[in-house]
């Protein structure tokens, strides 16, 4: 019985056999071409959006790079301003020690000039009362004092 079986074993067979194998293969190459297409189309898509990526992040370098300077700048900036600002709180502090000093001479000044005009009302007063006493022995040696007692003067 082996033999009958070996010897159906036929080129027919074979052939058949072939045939089915052949068509498998080729379904099985028709998958892997179209795998292929889609592994290569991720790919060539993946390798796209890479490259925007890669774009996105040298832009973001470059922006982050001019805004480091820009920060640096203004840093900088703030840190003159501060300076100067230090300086104009000691030139005010300075003016109003000069404001301070100036008022008190000029306190002193005044005080200063109210006494010497009252010392010299007092000697105006003085030179008047020295005048009229010199005055009044002149008008009563002279005997012009009755005429000014007459005139009421």
């Amino acid at each position: 019985m082996t033999i009958k079986l070996l010897n159906s074993w036929q080129p027919e067979d074979q052939l058949t056999s072939f045939q089915q194998i052949t068509k498998q293969l080729h379904l099985t190459n028709e998958k892997t071409e179209s795998i292929n297409q889609v592994f290569l189309k991720t790919v060539t898509e993946q390798n796209v959006e890479l490259e925007q990526l890669r774009k996105q992040q040298r832009q973001s370098k470059l922006g982050l790079r001019t805004t480091i300077a820009k920060a640096d700048e203004m840093m900088r900036l703030v840190e003159e301003l501060r300076s100067q600002l230090n300086r104009k709180e000691e030139e005010v502090l300075a003016a109003r020690e000069k404001e301070e000093a100036s008022d008190k001479r000029l306190q002193e000044l005044q005080s200063s000039i109210k006494q010497l005009e009252t010392r010299q009302s007092k000697l105006d007063l003085r030179t008047t009362v020295a005048k009229a006493g010199g005055m009044m022995r002149l008008i009563e040696g002279s005997g012009l004092s009755k005429v000014f007692l007459f005139l009421d003067i």
